[in-house]
């Protein structure tokens, strides 16, 4: 093992088994009730867990080959050193998720476990896994102080001392905020941890973090070092806000916990002992970037044996407590990718200016390698766009735009220390969103190779995959993932580069389902549960953003509506059914909070239900709809869920409770807001009506006609959306539920405004993240940002829908490709790595009316396979035939494969196939012949609406960037009538 310390938080391990038979694997987890954390590096740490917190355990079998391959029984062992603490028996179960430890507890801390997993199948094979985990205890930290200084910028501390015994174990305790890094004995103990620990409401709540340095430490002297940043406990990062909070400068608090061999323990605390200085970092910030002067830079500074007389190095003073609750750390870390990104472009701008383009906006920072004289300096400025466009012939002038980013600086400086050999710069404390970097020095030509651009987010490992033969939609998601990669920051963020970069809530519950498609997030989302939980108020009031920093408490229906979404979708996709009990109690209070204030304008309450922002941002000149209805929805929705979650956690009654309220506000919703001249809701928009039919609000006589009356609407402006970010999210799943595949696809097709093809195609720019708003280059700096995640609820419609794939975490897998002809699209292939295996489903047209899907159920699971809605004339797997047009296959026969049942209908059409786990190709031959009512053809001025405000803003834009180019040569002209 390399020397480098191992991170000890609670991890989410996914290792091969030791144990090996008949061709079975297992591949292990440990969680804990509070989630876990998972590092692609995982080879390199340990599991760790809280003291008090009790442990539970899931593993994933593997088997090439296998099909409708079942866990029969399991045995869990858990030992102490050698002595067995806990046995569970061979347990008669196919539960392989969320098997929680019954043992002994608490588990004393600082102290490993070995634990291991055997499992047998029903096809007699077992396999067994081992792994071990470390109990933590943030008593450890009891006897620390909090250090740093009132005095000077301390972000340099270090502190010597002795080990006269062989070292058995140690292990680090550490919390620094905003930020730290860990130095001993020279080394990082972990350097690919950044902007550590997650940012939290430091009155309530401050993330430890412990560290394995056993392999680090050595007999005679050794030397801990600390870096601090202010990060968020700053006040440079609270820009705006309504009550800022006074925190004052960085602090850290450390205990180094050291058994030696001869069984003594030594402890080495954060305490005044310790010595500091302001180092060669001279200001850092998240919105203004990081300045350093490589003169200042100590080599050796975390040696033993360090000496500077040519510092001010200072006794560090006793700071106070953040006054939260010291918690480890369970949110993995923010880290680098290992594969940087090289510039594709250099261009000569200004005098000793210079412009990179990457090509790709992105979350991060650039490490750039210079050669030059000490004291000279470089400036590095990121911006999103080259330059906000002046025409609609996308004609770009002058230099990198950052209006849009409002009062952040987002400038990193670097002075020389004069290294003839280089140096490379790369921040520390500051991270940054962006696609261009605009670079400044004068003494030297730079060239590609100068530069490179680091790829930073929470390190959550990718877990799915999405392609389609159709460009504007692997554009799309191309966009959407990068976008939602970048705006995982220890915390769910709406925008990574501006002055910003809250959680708001709203993004958090619109993407939350998208989020966990694309990256495994049960431990990131687990955490953030606890996040809200520290936010919200005590009459059970959720504000806007969490940790609470802008926006309003209460927060708008649609915002605090993220903590039952995010507890709905945690059981969706994982099971994790324990969590959510968890934070039960906080669910509860919120919709109970919200029915108050639904009941507290009776009779009628809904009619003027309280919102902040309603249906955010729909596509200009479309106004937005009832805000009261789009919040009244907000309520209905998460009595829903809050009904669904009760029931699996056997709150029997609180779930007949919450559905009769759901029935109640159902009725009074329709009697508020339907509008009977227009056979809709409220003004008639596509959000009001989408909002009212996902509610399922609409009486059964009404609902043909408010269904055409939305189809109407969508028609009436040529096949676009009107939708902000709510009936975004939820206009894509309706028209689908309704059998409206392809009016669905067609407008996620348009490449015209407004689409999320415009973004990616128009003749300004090409978004490779999405726009906060659909007329971004039109609009001005408040809120043109370039990467914003709230409108990725469409990768949710991409693999529920377009792919079909749908986990049901607690069920069985419903795989159900969409009704969609040769002609409308070809194929789709996408995968997801579930909490039991890959999922995976490739549907395409081989001809007209051939039709191949290939499948992969994962073991210990079964899946529906619902097969598009044409009439089946002949089905097969590879060459087994399953229905040659008159009856189905012996069932017998059908098991022999792995396929359990099959259903073939002609009235109405479809075919249902119950198969186990495995891999699968299926080919159809359908009668693709529709017997749906053709689309309505409406004819209305509506049609020009975008394309009148898109001409309308273009001309807009020349005409200001002509002002501007005649302001610009008038100031040139006073430069040289003034300067000599």
């Amino acid at each position: 093992m390399a020397r480098a310390g191992r991170a000890l938080v609670s991890l989410n391990l996914l290792l091969m088994a030791i144990g090996c038979c008949m061709g079975l694997t297992l591949r292990g987890r440990l969680r804990t009730e509070g989630g876990s954390t998972a590092f692609r590096d995982s080879e390199s740490r340990v599991d760790s867990i809280e003291e008090g917190v009790r442990p539970s355990f899931s593993w994933k079998l593997d088997a090439e080959g296998a099909r409708n391959l079942v866990q029969a029984a399991y045995q869990i062992q858990i030992q102490d050193e050698d002595l067995f603490l806990w046995d569970s028996g061979m347990v008669q179960s196919s539960q392989s998720q969320h098997v929680q430890y019954s043992g002994p507890m608490p588990l004393a801390p600082h102290r490993y476990y070995k634990w291991s997993v055997r499992v047998w199948t029903n096809l007699n094979s077992q396999a067994t896994f081992y792994g071990k985990f470390l109990v933590v205890s943030s008593s450890a930290l009891s006897n620390a102080t909090w250090i740093g200084s009132s005095v000077i910028t301390m972000n340099e501390l270090r502190k010597e001392f002795p080990l006269t015994s062989a070292i058995h174990s140690a292990i680090a305790y550490i919390s620094g905020i905003g930020y730290y890094e860990l130095y001993i004995n020279g080394e990082a103990v972990d350097a690919t941890r950044k902007l550590d620990p997650t940012w939290t409401l430091y009155e309530k709540r401050v993330m430890y973090v412990t560290y394995d340095v056993t392999s680090i430490l050595r007999t005679g002297t050794n030397a801990i070092g600390v870096m601090l940043g202010n990060g968020w406990y700053s006040q440079d990062q609270w820009l705006g806000c309504q009550a800022e909070p006074n925190y004052g400068p960085p602090r850290m608090i450390l205990a180094l916990v050291i058994e030696v061999n001869t069984g003594e323990t030594v402890t080495v605390y954060s305490d005044t002992t310790w010595v500091g200085r302001s180092g060669s970092i001279t200001y850092d910030s998240l919105y203004h970037g990081e300045h350093v002067d490589g003169r200042l830079y100590r080599p050796g500074w975390v040696n033993p044996g360090f000496s500077d007389p040519s510092s001010l190095w200072l006794a560090a003073e006793a700071m106070d407590a953040p006054g939260g609750e010291l918690t480890l750390m369970t949110v993995e870390p923010v880290r680098p990718e290992k594969t940087e990104i090289s510039a594709l472009s250099c261009t000569y701008k200004a005098a000793n200016t210079y412009i990179y383009d990457f090509g790709q906006n992105l979350v991060g920072w650039v490490k750039y390698r210079v050669v030059g004289p000490a004291g000279s300096s470089i400036s590095i400025k990121y911006t999103e766009i080259a330059e906000h466009p002046s025409s609609s012939d996308g004609i770009y002038t002058g230099m990198g735009y950052v209006d849009n980013l409002r009062s952040a600086v987002v400038t990193d400086q670097y002075i020389l220390y004069g290294n003839k050999s280089g140096e490379i710069y790369e921040p520390r404390f500051t991270v940054h969103g962006f696609r261009y970097v605009e670079v400044r020095h004068s003494w030297s030509t730079p060239t590609l190779d100068s530069i490179k651009a680091v790829v930073v987010h929470t390190d959550v490992n990718e877990v799915g995959f999405f392609e389609t033969s159709d460009d504007v939609l692997n554009a799309i998601h191309s966009n959407v993932f990068w976008g939602q990669k970048g705006n995982l920051m220890g915390i769910p963020s709406d925008c990574p580069q501006r002055d910003e970069r809250k959680g708001w809530l709203g993004d958090v519950a619109l993407t939350v389902d998208e989020a966990m498609f694309n990256f495994d997030l049960q431990p990131f989302y687990a955490a953030f549960l606890q996040q809200i939980a520290d936010s919200q108020a005590s009459n059970g009031a959720i504000p806007d953003t969490v940790p609470f920093s802008i926006g309003k408490l209460p927060g708008d229906p649609n915002w605090g509506t993220a903590v039952t979404t995010v507890a709905f979708y945690l059981i969706d996709h994982y099971g994790d059914v324990a969590t959510v009990s968890q934070y039960y109690d906080n669910i509860v209070a919120w919709v109970d909070y919200l029915v108050q204030r639904a009941t507290e304008n009776d009779p009628l309450g809904l009619a003027k239900m309280y919102y902040n922002y309603g249906d955010w941002s729909p596509p200009p000149p479309v106004t937005m709809t009832n805000q009261s209805l789009c919040s009244s929805f907000a309520l209905l929705n998460d009595l829903q869920h809050l009904s669904t979650i009760s029931s699996l956690l056997n709150h029997s009654d609180d779930s007949l409770y919450y559905a009769d309220l759901y029935t109640y506000f159902s009725n009074e919703f329709h009697q508020v807001f339907y509008n009977k001249s227009l056979s809709g809701y409220a003004d008639g928009k596509q959000t009001a009506n989408v909002l009212a039919l996902t509610a399922n609000v609409v009486p059964s006589d009404l609902k043909t006609v408010v269904v055409q009356s939305l189809l109407n609407d969508i028609a009436a402006y040529d096949t676009h959306l009107t939708t902000g970010i709510i009936g975004t999210r939820f206009l894509f799943p309706l028209l689908s539920e309704l059998g409206y595949h392809e009016v669905a696809l067609q407008i996620v097709q348009q490449t015209t405004y407004p689409s999320y093809g415009y973004m990616a195609y128009n003749p300004f720019e090409n978004a490779t993240t999405l726009w906060e708003v659909w007329d971004a280059p039109f609009e001005g700096p408040r809120v043109d940002s370039r990467n914003h995640i709230m409108f990725g609820s469409i990768d949710s419609w991409f693999y529920r829908y377009l792919a079909g794939i749908n986990p049901n975490g607690l069920e069985e897998i419903i795989l159900s490709p969409p009704t969609l002809r040769h002609d409308q699209l070809q194929l789709v292939g996408a995968s997801y790595e579930s909490g039991k295996g890959l999922i995976s489903l490739h549907w395409q047209w081989l001809s007209e009316d051939t039709y191949q899907v290939a499948v992969q159920v994962p073991h210990n699971s079964r899946a529906v396979l619902l097969l598009p809605d044409f009439a089946v004339l002949k089905l097969s797997e590879r060459d087994t035939l399953i229905f040659d047009g008159f009856e189905v296959t012996s069932q017998n026969n059908l098991k022999l494969i792995g396929i359990l049942d099959a259903v073939i209908s002609h009235s109405p059409v479809g075919a249902r196939i119950t198969i186990g786990s495995g891999d699968y190709i299926f080919y159809a031959t359908f009668d693709t012949n529709l017997s749906r009512a053709p689309q309505p053809t409406v004819t209305s001025d509506r049609n020009n609406v975008f394309t009148n405000y898109v001409a309308r803003r273009s001309s807009d834009n020349i005409q200001l960037q002509q002002q501007i180019e005649q302001l610009t040569a008038q100031l040139e002209m006073l430069k040289e009538n003034i300067l000599p």
